[in-house]
């Protein structure tokens, strides 16, 4: 124990000494705070990671966090908050309170809406908070703390929420130290939402794939099959594992001319998209039809690493189209033969009312 009171922890040796033949103990001590914050601190980063490895779900994370962030901070009153960009409103997922509990405030003057809007740790006590409210730059919201911790957790660059900790009672629990420690707490936190938002849009655009109506194929840049959705081996009846190192050309129908794709392959090749519609074969020899769009994907480098097809059967809709050309075309010639016979009805009936017509003028003259 300190002189101040602070428990500090300390390495002390001893070893036996005689001066003057007389039995003594010499005791050496060390202050080791500073190596035992070091291995604390590792050690909190440690678990942190095996957590955002292991949490089952982003509450469990937070819960961790909190545990490990409570064997070097006061931890009591702790939670986590994001910043909702449409509604300007702060709200919190995960919350430890011994006041009352806010899941939702104005992020817009509070305390941290602050921290968000500063993208900087903010430590305050009692008056700089009062002071803060008293100049209009905050709100007091909730029960006042004697101390204010907060940092920012982000998402790539930029500031997404914060993570809080306070204290009640003792104006003295944290300092420039546990600045460093939140923030250290924060940045692994921050790691694990940016890649759990990666892992989620990779999930839902595996699903849109996946689940899609249309047939979808992926190709590298030599035109070899990498994936086909399961659209495409419902339509076509070649496997994924059928289809996976084969190129497109396992479905040429034989109806369309080397010029057709050769036309097709340049296209793409030059960086340009290629829509139209191609006759294709199954495995099974039945014919069909598809509208495809062919796409390259191009890096960053401006190099193309590999070709999507988007493609549509068709068969049905053509077959319809064909249906309704010929149901067109018989309801011309219909039309065709009904004014025909309507014209020759009129002569043959005109023909002999004229003849009647002219021996009714000769009856009635005098």
């Amino acid at each position: 124990i300190h002189k101040s009171g602070k428990t500090i922890p300390v390495e002390i040796s001893a070893s036996f000494v005689n001066f003057d033949g007389t039995p003594a103990i010499l005791n050496i001590t060390r202050d080791i705070s500073e190596r035992k914050f070091r291995d604390n601190l590792r050690q909190m980063q440690y678990n942190i990671a095996n957590s955002v490895i292991t949490a089952n779900s982003l509450y469990d994370l937070y819960e961790a966090v909190r545990t490990e962030l409570s064997e070097i901070l006061d931890t009591t009153n702790f939670f986590v908050a994001f910043y909702n960009q449409e509604s300007k409103m702060m709200y919190a997922p995960f919350e430890k309170e011994e006041k009352e509990v806010i899941k939702e405030w104005p992020a817009e003057k509070s305390l941290t809406g602050y921290v968000v809007k500063q993208q900087k740790t903010v430590l305050l006590r009692k008056k700089e908070i009062s002071e803060l409210a008293e100049k209009g730059k905050i709100n007091l919201i909730g029960h006042r703390s004697e101390i204010w911790l907060g940092t920012p957790i982000y998402n790539g660059k930029t500031v997404i929420g914060a993570m809080v900790v306070q204290s009640y009672t003792n104006p003295e629990a944290y300092n420039e130290d546990s600045k460093y420690v939140i923030e250290l707490a924060a940045h692994e936190l921050s790691s694990y939402i940016g890649r759990k938002e990666a892992e989620q849009n990779a999930l839902k655009l595996s699903k849109a794939i996946e689940q899609n109506p249309v047939s979808i194929v992926i190709t590298d840049r030599d035109g070899i099959i990498d994936y086909v959705n399961p659209k495409f081996t419902e339509v076509t009846g070649y496997s994924l594992q059928e289809a996976i190192g084969m190129r497109p050309s396992i479905l040429k129908s034989g109806i369309h001319d080397n010029s057709f794709y050769e036309n097709l392959w340049n296209t793409i090749t030059s960086g340009n998209n290629w829509q139209g519609e191609i006759k294709n074969k199954k495995k099974d020899g039945s014919y069909y039809w598809e509208n495809a769009i062919i796409s390259p994907i191009i890096d960053e480098q401006g190099v193309i690493t590999h070709f999507v097809a988007v493609k549509e059967d068709i068969t049905e809709k053509k077959k319809i189209i064909k249906e309704l050309e010929i149901a067109k075309e018989r309801a011309e010639e219909s039309d065709r033969l009904k004014t025909a016979f309507l014209q020759n009805i009129s002569h043959e009936i005109r023909t002999p009312l004229n003849g009647i017509l002219g021996f009714s003028e000769l009856l009635i003259q005098d």
